[in-house]
């Protein structure tokens, strides 16, 4: 467990990793949490750098590659043109390593594709259940709407440190909780008599930028492939018929 002087109280966003990973230069506004905003203007770039070192620690190798290879801070209303139109002819080997990439699978199940980690939701038939701009909302900004089926929790301690994460186990003497969506096995122990308050969090465990690293197209063919179940032989993926050229008219 990082001790409440080295652990930020929002998660970064990989946006925001793939700029400090870029620039290692001060803390971007998504990467600054409430206790490192109080923190005096002195903090130092070495400080700021050594904070997010910690905190990609708990993120898996590729998601921390994937990080330093960042496109663009994409916003909703640049994207809801790019998955408007998912006709024939997506690519659904690119629409799979999308979802692979963006970590999709390891959290979340996924038909056949992927069983994920048992405490998030369920993404089998989302593209039945929810409109695209929906989905897209979810993504992009996670803590817009919580799931209340799969709720993190909050608790402070008496020593002043805040733990949150997914409460997995809970009796008469202690709190189970897993900080991490990526690694659910890594779990906290923390003893009932160390915490004086215990709350729903107000942040999604899923971490915003899943998508700064994609292209347009990147992203048209993942909203293809969730939308298809993961099935190679839908429909969106066949290839569009060649237009035939029309021989101009004879005078």
């Amino acid at each position: 467990m990082l001790s409440a002087s080295m652990k930020m109280q929002i998660p970064i966003s990989f946006s925001a990793a793939a700029i400090l990973l870029g620039t290692l230069w001060g803390l971007s506004e998504k990467a600054t949490g409430a206790e490192l905003a109080t923190k005096p203007s002195s903090f130092t770039n070495q400080a700021s750098v050594a904070v997010v070192t910690t905190q990609l620690a708990s993120f898996p190798t590729n998601v921390v590659s994937r990080a330093a290879s960042f496109q663009r801070e994409w916003k909703r209303g640049e994207l809801l043109p790019v998955i408007s139109n998912l006709s024939g002819g997506r690519s659904f080997a690119q629409g799979s390593e999308v979802f692979t990439k963006a970590m999709c699978g390891t959290c979340h199940a996924f038909g056949r594709i992927s069983q994920g980690n048992g405490i998030s939701p369920d993404l089998t038939g989302v593209g039945s259940r929810y409109s695209r701009d929906v989905i897209l909302d979810s993504i992009l900004t996670p803590s817009l709407v919580l799931n209340s089926r799969f709720p993190a929790t909050e608790l402070r301690l008496r020593n002043g440190e805040v733990v949150t994460g997914t409460l997995v186990d809970l009796t008469d003497d202690k709190y189970v909780l897993a900080e991490s969506q990526f690694h659910p096995e890594a779990t906290t122990t923390i003893p009932r008599a160390d915490v004086i308050l215990e709350q729903p969090s107000a942040t999604s465990p899923m971490p915003e930028g899943l998508l700064d690293s994609f292209t347009a197209e990147q992203i048209r063919d993942l909203f293809a492939f969730l939308e298809a179940q993961g099935d190679p032989d839908a429909q969106v993926f066949k290839k569009l018929p060649t237009r035939k050229p029309v021989p101009p008219t004879q005078p």
